[in-house]
């Protein structure tokens, strides 16, 4: 229970209706009765794909991922060749490198 004066719970259920009324009010002003629509077609479901038609979808993603790995492989093993012939070329002796 509340123990506000009696003036205070009067004084806060006159906002209360004040502000429901001001809201009905701002409401009632700004209703528009017209409704804006436009009509959009939706977009056709996708055709049932067979298992062999979804599994090269698949393997198609996979050997783009295989292809990257396999250029960035590539281009690793360049640059240890180079690492290693620079290495060779001034730290170890060619009788030393067997």
């Amino acid at each position: 229970m509340s123990f506000l004066p009696a003036w205070r719970k009067v004084g806060r259920a006159a906002a209360v209706l004040a502000l429901v009324t001001a809201g009905l009010v701002v409401g009632a002003a700004c209703r528009d009765t017209a409704v804006h629509a436009d009509i959009r077609r939706a977009a056709a479901p996708p055709a049932f794909n067979s298992g062999a038609q979804r599994s090269e979808a698949h393997l198609a993603s996979i050997a783009g991922t295989l292809k990257k790995i396999d250029e960035r492989l590539a281009r690793l093993e360049k640059l240890a060749i180079r690492g290693l012939a620079a290495d060779t070329k001034t730290t170890v002796p060619a009788e030393d490198r067997r």
